[in-house]
């Protein structure tokens, strides 16, 4: 498989697990009668880990290289995906994996996005 397949399939996986709970804030509203504050935090954590992991994640790859830091991305993408599953109407599980989301998505499409 080509190099770019593969950064291609790793950066394809770590947007769709940071985008996948986008929609459910909805749900989390309407049907968990959670207030719009909470939902909007909840998307605000994402942002949280997100801005961060961007600025870092780039300058880390420069010195590690692409590689050594895509790989736990997106184990961490995974795990992120893995808490939100789990986490139910729990806010701080919730929370919890969407900054996890977040801090993956940064670390991913700095790197990602220059090989």
């Amino acid at each position: 498989m080509r190099p770019w397949v593969r950064v291609a399939l790793a950066l394809f996986g770590v947007g769709w697990g940071a985008n996948q709970f986008a929609p459910l804030l909805l749900v989390y509203r309407d049907q968990e009668h959670l207030s719009g504050t909470v939902v909007t935090a909840l998307f605000g954590a994402y942002a949280i880990g997100l801005v961060p992991a961007l600025l870092l994640g780039a300058s880390y790859s420069d010195r590690l290289g692409r590689v050594r830091v895509m790989r736990p991305v997106v184990v961490l993408s995974l795990l992120a995906s893995a808490v939100l599953l789990v986490a139910g109407d729990q806010v701080w599980a919730l929370t919890a994996g969407r900054l996890l989301a977040g801090i993956a998505s940064g670390a991913a499409f700095g790197p990602g996005g220059t090989v």
